[in-house]
């Protein structure tokens, strides 16, 4: 699979920060930008796991560092107070957050990258098609690097996915070798057909050459042997043994999440699984 690099300029890494200034990266995010529907006002957001960012928290931290990795060997630090933060309104059952950031909105893409359920069936995305995960590669001493890692979709939402953190949650599985530093990496379709026109599905006709890519989600965690599923961001100097399945957070509460973090009236549910408030 040929990945483009414009979808390493998107991910980024987040940590702590000590008082002497050493810093850990603990997982991942994406950057994105979302609108207001009042004032089409467009604002640039880190997107990750809610998890992540409590557990920075809960190391006494008052911001979280955020690496942004530019592309070309290059990368930003930026800081992220505790406050400017934002949940999504069911905070306690989804592992989504988002937090406003200071960025060039030419180099990012808009939330029209989110993928949703009923859209993978127009792009005839579905069971057993390749996913993209790009994420932090945290086994490197003093180093933090961005890493592609394949898989496949696994399994679709048809039933809660019990997680130790949030309880039972609405999630996807994927197929992919997960370990450490993966938690909040945006999970990327790789779309081999375009939307229907009229009753006729076109081939996308950059198929072979260079196929594109929607984000259907961000890593929440993954399930160990034990068939639990791991309390994520846990650090050990020996990898994680799990069975190489992980739960994805669907893209429709991210944007919702976004929405409210925008303050965008009317939350605008995807109707995914039969939810239609």
């Amino acid at each position: 699979m040929f990945v483009p690099e414009h979808l390493l300029r998107l991910s980024c890494f987040l940590g702590t920060e000590t008082a002497d200034g050493k810093i850990s990266f603990r997982g991942s995010g994406i950057l994105l930008k979302h609108e207001n529907l009042e004032s089409a006002k467009l604002t640039a957001f880190v997107i990750t796991a809610k998890h992540v960012v409590d557990k920075i928290f809960d190391h006494g931290c008052e911001w979280v560092v955020c690496q942004v990795n530019a592309g070309c060997d290059s990368s930003t630090l930026i800081r992220l107070p505790k406050e400017s933060w934002r949940y999504h309104p069911n905070s306690g059952q989804v592992d989504v957050a988002v937090c406003p950031i200071q960025w060039d909105h030419t180099q990012i893409r808009d939330t029209g990258y989110l993928l949703n359920e009923q859209e993978m069936v127009l792009h005839r995305f579905g069971l057993g098609e390749e996913i993209l995960v790009i994420g932090l590669f945290s086994h490197l001493a003093n180093r933090a690097i961005a890493v592609a890692r394949v898989g496949n979709l696994a399994a679709l939402r048809t039933t809660k996915i019990p997680t130790n953190l949030f309880g039972p949650i609405d999630a996807y599985l994927i197929e992919l070798h997960s370990i450490g530093g993966l938690s909040g990496s945006p999970v990327f379709a790789r779309i081999q057909y375009s939307k229907p026109e009229g009753e006729k599905l076109i081939e996308n006709p950059e198929k072979l050459d260079d196929p594109y890519f929607m984000m259907i989600g961000i890593i929440h965690g993954h399930f160990d042997v034990d068939e639990d599923l791991q309390e994520p961001v846990k650090h050990s100097s020996l990898a994680n043994v799990n069975t190489g399945m992980a739960a994805v957070i669907p893209s429709n509460l991210i944007r919702e999440t976004l929405d409210h973090a925008v303050g965008n009236r009317q939350l605008r549910r995807e109707e995914l699984f039969g939810d239609a408030s």
